[in-house]
């Protein structure tokens, strides 16, 4: 295994890795940075899109137009140009809240699945089951799927489409839901995973994949790792250690699917970034025994 930084730039809140198989390359965020960042694998070249003027906590590829993605744009959905940085609101969830948008994916065929959170005073601390969960179809139709959200973080779906995976931020694991993939619709929510059972409590589960056996990568922020737990059994089976505090999230990348790419967060005092001075940098690790799973556009 052979961990190495990808891309040596301090994000604030670097989030949302997402492998573009169509167009190879690697998409991620900067949440507080409030900014999408572009990189090629192979020569490791970042091209920042920013000026966004509320926070960007997602961004999925767009299937119909490789220069356009869609972010969560503080409370907003919104398809973004990564040419010429227009934007355009194709909806807002929340309204009348403080809340704001924070992870997302696609399902497998390509609805955007999207959470909120409420106001954070600090990272973890949040004003309780203030979010929700919410669809967004490739008609451009929104649904709430369920609400009393802590921090909606990291999402997934089984090997067979009939698994929604999910995670609520502060309980500190994973939930599971029946899946119909023809619908989008959900039901009989249980645990996963509980991470509780095996890592300290400072860990919090943040962003998440899933790999080609079906297999869920958790990255913990507080934990300086990401972990590889068994959905079925609620076991972990493996850890990789990073060299920062923050790791936010995680996803494979590459033509064949077998980097493992982890993004951090630097919001540290100066001393705690003395001792992690790549804190906040995007990482590659390569050879990690197993390969992932295509990630899906936004089909709208």
């Amino acid at each position: 295994m052979e961990i190495e930084v990808l891309v040596n730039q301090r994000y604030q809140c670097g989030e949302g890795p997402h492998w573009d198989h169509a167009n190879n390359r690697l998409i991620f965020n900067d949440i507080s940075g409030k900014s999408v960042t572009v990189v090629d694998l192979e020569t490791k070249e970042a091209k920042r899109v920013d000026g966004m003027p509320d926070t960007v906590s997602a961004v999925v590829p767009r299937a119909s137009n490789k220069d356009e993605v869609v972010i969560c744009h503080g409370q907003n959905l919104e398809i973004l140009n990564l040419e010429t940085k227009q934007r355009e609101i194709i909806a807002i969830v929340d309204e009348g809240t403080e809340n704001i948008l924070n992870d997302a994916k696609c399902d497998p065929v390509g609805r955007l699945w999207a959470g909120t959170m409420g106001p954070e005073a600090s990272p973890g601390n949040v004003d309780p089951e203030k979010g929700s969960v919410f669809c967004l179809d490739k008609d451009r139709k929104i649904s709430k799927k369920f609400d009393k959200v802590n921090i909606a973080n990291g999402l997934a779906w089984s090997l067979d489409q009939k698994t929604f995976y999910y995670i609520d931020s502060l309980p500190r694991k994973v939930d599971a839901f029946d899946y119909d993939v023809a619908t989008g619709e959900i039901k009989n929510r249980r645990t996963a995973i509980d991470v509780k059972k095996f890592e300290d409590f400072a860990h919090i589960t943040d962003g998440m994949c899933i790999d080609e056996e079906g297999m869920l990568w958790i990255a913990l922020f507080n934990g300086g790792k990401v972990i590889r737990c068994n959905p079925n059994t609620g076991e972990k089976l493996s850890e990789i250690l990073l060299p920062v505090k923050q790791t936010t999230s995680c996803c494979f990348a590459g033509p064949n699917l077998d980097q493992l790419i982890v993004t951090s967060a630097s919001s540290l005092s100066e001393e705690e970034l003395k001792q992690q001075p790549e804190a906040g940098f995007v990482f590659r690790i390569k050879n990690v025994g197993v390969r992932g799973v295509q990630a899906v556009s936004y089909a709208g």
